[in-house]
């Protein structure tokens, strides 16, 4: 086992981080898109003996001028009941050292969400509410998971919609609880709506942006991701 176990949401997010890497595949786990099963993930991964965890994967953007492929290193996590769970300083500054030489890096609070947020008014009001530049379905569950185990923690996001970005209902029909994609609930989701294919085509242009960055910050950060600090 690794020092750090790394969780992610989807199957693409750890394809990302561990394609052409050389990162061990036992420090990465697929949780799926929720906190109670990153947080449950997370804790299997300490069991096994990661002395620090990692969220890794994509983002919402909330902050207006976030674009996509951004990544956001967060200095904290804000819950949906308002705690706030700070990363860890060390660890995080010397991973943005090398995360910067791969492209657009901010450093700032993301927000735990337990449901998608779906539309421009939804992200700008959980922006007012949290002071988060960004939010994701994972992170919260992991910084839990950190906290009662004692361990260090970071958060590395890249911004797959941005606070502009309407997020179809075809996108959110078709992520399974384990994380993949499934095809065929995708394609009747579309032959039925239609009018949802071009909000789809924008998110899946966006994704790719974002997908790349997770796989420059992998590529850039590697040696510093499964170490903590």
């Amino acid at each position: 086992m690794a020092a750090v176990g790394v969780v992610t949401g989807m199957a693409a997010e750890a394809e990302r981080l561990l394609s052409g890497n050389g990162l061990p595949r036992d420090a990465v786990a697929v949780a799926g898109p929720s906190a109670v099963a990153a947080e449950a993930t997370a804790r299997e991964l300490l069991a096994a003996g990661a002395r620090g965890l990692v969220s890794f994967g994509l983002a919402a953007g909330l902050h207006p001028t976030l674009k996509a492929g951004i990544v956001v290193l967060a200095t904290e996590v804000v819950t949906p009941e308002g705690e706030v769970l700070a990363t860890q300083t060390l660890w995080r500054g010397r991973l943005a050292v090398h995360l910067r030489r791969g492209g657009p890096l901010l450093e700032a609070r993301l927000a735990g969400v337990d449901r998608p947020v779906v539309g421009v008014d939804q992200k700008a009001a959980l922006l007012a509410s949290s002071g988060a530049a960004a939010a994701d379905m994972e992170s919260h569950g992991v910084a839990r998971a950190a906290r009662a185990a004692n361990v260090p923690f970071i958060v590395v996001r890249a911004v797959a919609d941005a606070a502009d970005r309407v997020l179809p209902q075809a996108a959110l029909t078709a992520l399974r609880p384990d994380g993949r994609v499934a095809y065929g609930r995708l394609l009747r989701r579309l032959l039925g709506h239609p009018g949802e294919l071009r909000g789809l085509a924008g998110l899946a242009i966006d994704s790719w942006f974002a997908f790349a960055a997770l796989r420059r910050a992998a590529r850039y950060g590697r040696r510093d991701l499964l170490f903590p600090g």
